[in-house]
This record gives C-alpha cells, structure tokens and sequence, in this order.
C-alpha cells in the first residue's frame, strides 16, 4: 500500500508539473532570447562537430551539461525553440518528483505533496522551467542530491545496507552539480552544514560515508577543474563582473539584496518578466501566508531550548541562507529569480509546513469538524493555488506585452518574415549594440541565427542572411540592411 502510494503520489505530480510545463510550450512565451538563441548555437554545433564541451566560453562562459542535453534533445526533435526549452521543463518535473521524495523522508507523505504542489504551479519556478536556460539542471540536481545524502546519513528513511549506495548517488549528483550552474558552487557549503548536523545527530558511519561522497563528486568534477586549471579566467570571469565588490558601496549593496530578499515573496519580486511576473511577489500571496506561517513556526522551533531533534529545521535554515549566497553576493538586479531558483524547493517545504500547522490550528478551534476536515483545507488552498497561478501565467502573463519584449518577439516575427520570403538581394543584419561575437556572429543576434539556421558562413551564403555590426562596415547598394530590433538585457 506504501509503495502504492507513492507510485500514485509521484505520477499525479508528473502530470501537475508536466502540464504546468509543457503545455503551449512551443509558443508561450513566444520568441527568444539570445542566450537561449546562444546555448543553441552551441548546441547545433557540437552536433555537427561532435565536439561537446565540458565547458562553453562564449556570452560569459556556461557549463556544459545543460547545453549538451539541448544538444540531444535537438538531435531527437530539430533546432526549435521548443527543443531548447523542453530540456528545462524535464528539468522542471525532476525538481518537483526529487522534492517530493525528499520531503517525504523528512516530514511526510502530506507535506511533500503539499510541497510537490507548490513546486509545480507557483509562477516563479514554471515560468524558469519554461526558460532555455541551465540554472534548471543545478535545481534538479540539488534536490535528488539532498534527498540521497539525506539517506546515506541516516536523516531519513534509509535502510542501513543501502548507506553506501545513497552515499555514492550522492557524491555523483554533487560532482555533476559543477556542471550545472554558477550558482551550484556554494553547494558544497550546505553539504558541509549536512554532515556536522548528522554529527551533532550522532548518526553512525558518518567518516566513512563522507568520505565515499567526496570521492564521487570529485572523480565527477574532476574534467571540470582540469578544464578551469588551464582556463583560470573562465572560472571567475562572470562571477566577477556581477559581483558586489564592483559596486561603488559593497555593503550598501550586500544589505540591501538582504532586505530585498527578505520581501521579495511579500512584496516586490524580479523585475525580469524571464524570471517572474515582472515586479510581483515571487510566491502567490495565498502560498506567502502559509510561508510566513511556517517562517515563523521554523524560528520558533529553532530557538526553543528543549532536547527534541531540532536537525529539519535546522537543515531548511541552511539550504534558505547557503542558497542565497550568491543571489545577495550580486550587483546584478535583485531579486535575481535565476541565481536564487535553488531555494525555491525549500520555500514551498517552508509553506507546507505552515499550510499544515494552519490547517491543524483551525480544526483545533472548530471541536465539532470531522477528522477529513483538515484534508479537505489543504486541498481547498491548493485547488485554489493552481487555478490562481493558471490564470497568471496562460492568461496574465502570456499576454502581457512585456514578456514578447523580453522575449525579443520583434526579431522572432522577422526571422519568419525572412526565412519565408525571398533571399535576393543579399540581407545583410545589423546589430545596433557592438557586443563580442561568437561564430562570427554579434552575441544579440544568437537567437536570430539559430531561428534562421544561419549559424555557419555556408547557411548564410544559401540564405543570403549576413551579420554586422553598426558601424564596423561600409554599406552598398547592392545589399538590403535591416535593423535588428533591440531587445532589453533587464527583461523589464
């Protein structure tokens, strides 16, 4: 009956987040971006070259996993925009089917699948997962790596003879993790808080299934680290450019991302409409009540001086502050819905915490409700929650002029335009910004390449399709030039 549940548990969220997911993913959002157009571009690439690279320097260098599995994905489906961000949908499902296994372990069936809900329909995470973009395989990984270190230390419910075989799953989705995401590298910090918090549980073996996770990871991260060894700049480079200690007053900065942080699931969110409905609460205020709820019971929780195990809570505080290193190490615009996506799990395990706790507070105060009765809330918010958070992404947002400003739609509808119409007489693409170049095309017009498949010099001369930048070339009267419309680097 157990293993039935589960089973049962695990599909029905398959289908909440698949649906949340995939559902008009070839058209919403409509257009794209140019570091989705650019991990494209790459992606096409390794294909033809059948050079995947662990590491890819161009647009401020990415990690090569997320890029690589696009490769696949276009290898099975064609170079689309859906092919690109089908990758991160998948990834998508796996955070909300790993989140769920770890809550699980740690609380229950009811809150994982509380937290499973939340995972799958609040706006912040679908409109990321619906995004072509790597920072999806860094959330993917982190839960089913937490959930597998829960068990090789005994935090959940582990079976002993299986210790080295979660511990081993555990180094090797550690290790991949630095194949993922910037943001991932703190990662190790919270594995750390991990295992002096198994130490101070007292858990058995806690030497001997460490060392077997730090021997994973680094045999998995190993490329990785060779690759940055001989490229020491592609380590910091982008890190560096966004980091607080470029702004003119570091602290000023690093306290206001904390505050901004503190409020943006209550009152201002990313202005990004790539990361969240430009300017509004990163969490439907219903799931910002349950949080807050829950916030504080986690605190209260943790400041009590009693001897009962306090090491859940205590794990969430560390994945909510760890997590959220390199958000307010940023001077980027903050809230980042990209940098900070990892502790989004851990705020809807928060919010199921407190949706319970509210739910048990109510039947306390009505003597006379039947034992379904906290059943029958719970599924009321989240019934509630769902169609709420429909209606703002597939009515709200998708219309939203913003979001095909964001999303460059004005150079999607001209790269149909072009690659339906005539290629006589030469067209030539200028790019108004002087940006760097990658396979000698302008960085912001990656995604109007890999849109028009006029990624090598031999596409272009049989499309006609050139590129250049404004001011670098001498113009002709035997070429048409046409203006690459801009597209906003903020989203907003």
């Amino acid at each position: 009956m157990r293993r039935h549940t589960v089973l049962l548990s695990l599909l029905f969220l398959t289908l909440l987040a698949g649906f949340f997911r995939f559902y008009h993913l070839d058209n919403l959002p409509l257009g794209l971006y140019h570091d989705e157009g650019m991990n494209g571009n790459d992606a096409v690439n390794a294909n033809r070259t059948t050079d995947w690279k662990i590491f890819y320097p161009a647009n401020g260098g990415r990690e090569g996993l997320f890029i690589n599995l696009q490769a696949v994905s276009i290898m099975l489906f064609g170079a689309t925009p859906w092919a690109l961000r089908a990758v991160s949908a998948l990834m998508g499902v796996l955070t909300v089917l790993g989140l769920y296994m770890l809550v699980r372990d740690l609380y229950g069936e009811r809150h994982a699948l509380i937290a499973g809900v939340l995972q799958s329909v609040l706006i912040w995470p679908v409109i990321v997962s619906r995004l072509g973009l790597r920072v999806n395989v860094a959330a993917a990984i982190l839960v089913w790596m937490l959930w597998a270190m829960m068990r090789a230390y005994d935090l959940g419910q582990s079976s002993s003879k299986r210790r080295s075989l979660y511990a081993i799953f555990a180094g090797i989705l550690l290790g991949l993790g630095f194949h993922s995401y910037i943001s991932y590298r703190i990662v190790p910090l919270f594995a750390l808080a991990i295992i002096f918090i198994a130490w101070r549980e007292k858990r058995s073996r806690i030497v001997s299934v460490s060392a077997t996770i730090a021997i994973a990871a680094a045999v998995v991260a190993t490329p990785l680290l060779i690759y940055f060894l001989s490229h020491p700049n592609d380590f910091a480079s982008r890190a560096q450019s966004v980091s607080i200690f470029t702004s003119p007053h570091p602290l000023h900065t690093f306290l206001g991302n904390i505050a901004k942080e503190a409020m943006m699931c209550f009152y201002r969110g990313d202005l990004n409409w790539r990361h969240n409905y430009s300017g509004a609460p990163m969490l439907f205020w219903g799931a910002g009540i349950f949080l807050l709820a829950g916030g504080v019971l986690l605190i209260v929780n943790l400041s009590r001086k009693s001897e009962e195990s306090r090491w859940r809570e205590q794990i969430l505080l560390a994945w909510l502050v760890i997590g959220s290193i390199p958000g307010v190490l940023s001077a980027e615009a903050f809230p980042h819905g990209l940098r900070l996506l990892i502790i989004a799990p851990a705020l809807c395990v928060i919010a199921a915490i407190g949706l319970v706790k509210v739910a048990e507070w109510i039947h306390a105060k009505l003597p006379h409700a039947g034992p379904s009765w906290q059943t029958a809330f719970i599924a009321f918010v989240l019934l509630g929650t769902t169609f709420f958070e429909y209606r703002s992404y597939f009515v709200g947002y998708a219309n939203e002029p913003g979001v095909r400003a964001a999303f460059a739609y004005d150079q999607f509808d001209l790269a149909q335009a072009l690659v339906h119409g005539q290629p006589d007489p030469k067209r030539r693409v200028i790019v108004g910004r002087d940006t760097s170049l990658a396979y000698g095309i302008p960085i912001d017009a990656q995604a109007f390449a890999f849109l028009t498949q006029t990624l090598s010099a031999e596409e272009q001369a049989r499309k006609n399709i050139h590129y250049a930048v404004e001011g670098r070339f001498l113009r002709s009267d035997s070429e048409l030039y046409i203006d690459l419309p801009p597209v906003s680097e903020r989203g907003y």
